[in-house]
């Protein structure tokens, strides 16, 4: 079965991608600001993370008024509760996810860093969490968080982790095929689990073992239970801030403070703040915004519509809040023979044609007209996935129109094209079409003949890009957060073929296709990410992959999307809007106006 494509051709809005995670607060007191902090075992200070967990960098007021509730509204509606089966990595879903489940290990929402959850720290070479044995598989031991909690006091266990892998690998289960798949990684029979901890064999060394277990299922539970059927419209136990009461469909999820919680703020006062949680539920972007201004919900996703941006960006009743990715905009060159069918002079073999490119689009000016300055210009792929690891390489391409003369004859000379042209190919949306119409502005007084194709967005995808019939293309990709999400992107998008299942519509690299001597030697370099188990050691290989991506103008990154939130600042405090992660995230700090 083909995977869900992860490219997005329809559209500029973005909405969150969950992960989960939690931590154990501690006070530091700063004159009359509390600033929440964790007794992980990491040595660089936490960031509010997922689930339930609890914001460390976060500086709050105090004191902070206890009780009240909070409402948030998002376009969509699940169609089961249940985040590990079918249809659970659905944005709407995840919103709801982030207020009860807990995970191993998840991911910073701000760094997106890995962080430990109910793990009581992140297993390494170094402390000895992880194994390469001499066959060529890895164990890994996770120790278990003794504060990690269920709903009604019990503690999660290694119990817990080994009954989810069996779920995970059942196949008579309607499991996540993204799921079943990384979980098969686990060599089966291999698992072992106490109380306090639990330990696995990989078939291979590997770094998605990060990934692992991101929701746990209590055994004493869910064990006996359908568990394709008994979850879909109530969930297990709640390991975060708050727990499941109601669903009315077509209209709103109910979840209430969860009293088994047991996490505190730096003053000692429990958390969460709040008493209950509402997520409701909406068809349409243009029915949400209207029942935000009608005060119906506190907090709501706003399209990225400029003019409505502004309107409540002026009000100061108003808590706007604009974020940007996870879909990022790009330029894209055709690199295999396809490209000659819509272009028969096509250019992108010299390297000096897509400098020319790169240095010709003014995307400071071009995203400063199309978004009034919202977001800024992208000059990274790797760092959408992971910040640390983002090389800035793009930053040196600057317009420059001495250069652009200059790069244009280069590339005519050595291809020995007395015509400089290019056939440019996207989906016909209206801020696609805005930007394009900039993009090819520039191109065209630079002196490059152009050629525009606006096709319908299925047309574009199956007709264009699939079958890579296009000569430059311009789309957007979905970056999966975090440092196995770098390495995914990178697979699946510059090394994997449509054909084998992946996504690398360049065709960069492949048999017949220019450059291919060029991309080899990096493409090695791309396949070996995965084996590397040191985080520091695959953030500078992910950086100086992106230096040399941008080095070879491979693709030009123009902007991440701009999506953005608002809420009534009447209404409650604490919301903190980060684009890639659910806005549920630290649903534990809200709490009412006025504290």
């Amino acid at each position: 079965m083909r995977r869900s494509i992860a490219l997005v051709i329809i559209g500029l809005a973005a909405v969150g991608v969950a992960v989960l995670w939690i931590f154990i607060p501690q006070l530091t007191e700063n004159n009359d600001t509390v600033s929440i902090s964790t007794s992980t075992v990491t040595s660089e200070p936490s960031t509010p993370t997922a689930a339930g967990s609890v914001p460390t960098s976060t500086t709050v007021p105090r004191p902070l008024p206890v009780g009240g509730e909070a409402s948030l509204g998002v376009v969509g509606e699940p169609l089961s509760l249940n985040p590990l089966v079918t249809g659970g990595n659905a944005p709407v879903v995840e919103t709801l996810t982030e207020l009860w489940t807990i995970g191993l290990i998840s991911l910073d929402p701000e760094t997106h860093d890995p962080k430990p959850e109910a793990a009581v720290e992140i297993p390494t070479l170094a402390n000895g969490g992880i194994l390469v044995n001499e066959d060529g598989t890895m164990t890994v031991r996770y120790d278990l968080d003794p504060a990690a909690r269920w709903e009604n006091g019990d503690a999660v266990t290694g119990f817990d982790v080994a009954f989810t892998y069996d779920l995970m690998v059942d196949s008579s289960l309607p499991i996540r095929p993204d799921l079943r798949s990384l979980h098969g990684l686990i060599v089966p029979g291999s698992v072992e689990a106490t109380a306090s901890s639990v330990t696995m064999v990989l078939e291979r060394p590997t770094i998605r073992f990060l990934s692992l277990f991101p929701i746990l299922v209590p055994i004493s539970q869910v064990e006996g239970t359908d568990f394709g059927r008994d979850w879909e419209e109530t969930t297990w136990m709640s390991a975060g801030p708050f727990a499941f009461e109601s669903w009315e469909v077509g209209r709103s999820a109910r979840f209430v403070r969860n009293d088994g919680y047991g996490r505190e703020d730096g003053l000692g006062d429990p958390l969460p703040y709040l008493d209950a949680v509402e997520v409701a539920f909406f068809t349409s972007d243009a029915g949400l915004l209207a029942a935000f201004r009608l005060r119906t919900v506190d907090a709501a996703l706003i399209a990225p519509d400029p003019e409505v941006l502004g309107e409540l960006d002026a009000s100061p009743a108003v808590n706007l809040q604009v974020a940007e990715g996870p879909e990022y905009e790009h330029i894209a060159f055709q690199f295999g023979p396809g490209r000659f069918a819509a272009n028969p002079v096509s250019m992108n073999e010299s390297p000096a044609f897509r400098e020319f490119v790169a240095r010709t689009l003014d995307r400071k000016a071009i995203v400063s007209d199309v978004f009034v300055d919202r977001v800024g210009v992208l000059d990274t792929v790797v760092g959408m996935s992971w910040p640390a690891a983002s090389s800035s390489g793009w930053a040196t391409y600057t317009v420059d129109e001495s250069q652009q003369v200059n790069l244009l004859a280069i590339a005519r000379r050595d291809l020995g094209r007395e015509d400089a042209a290019v056939a440019f190919a996207t989906s016909a949306s209206l801020e696609r079409t805005q930007i394009t119409g900039a993009i090819l502005q520039r191109l065209a007084a630079a002196g490059l003949s152009v050629d525009i194709e606006l096709l319908e967005v299925g047309e574009f995808f199956r007709d264009r890009i699939l079958p890579g019939e296009f000569d430059v293309g311009e789309w957007a990709w979905r970056a999966t957060p975090g440092p196995v999400g770098a390495v995914v992107d990178l697979e699946d998008r510059f090394l994997t073929l449509p054909e084998d299942d992946g996504y690398n519509f360049y065709r960069w690299g492949a048999e017949g296709s220019a450059l291919s001597d060029i991309a080899a030697p990096i493409q090695a370099r791309i396949a070996g990410l995965d084996a590397i188990l040191d985080l520091e050691e695959l953030r500078a290989e992910l950086e100086a992959i992106d230096a040399v991506l941008a080095e070879h103008v491979v693709v030009v990154p123009m902007f991440a999307a701009p999506n953005a939130a608002a809420v009534w600042v009447a209404s409650f405090e604490g919301f903190d809007h980060v684009g890639a992660f659910p806005d549920t995230w630290n649903a534990a700090l809200w709490h009412r106006s006025g504290g």
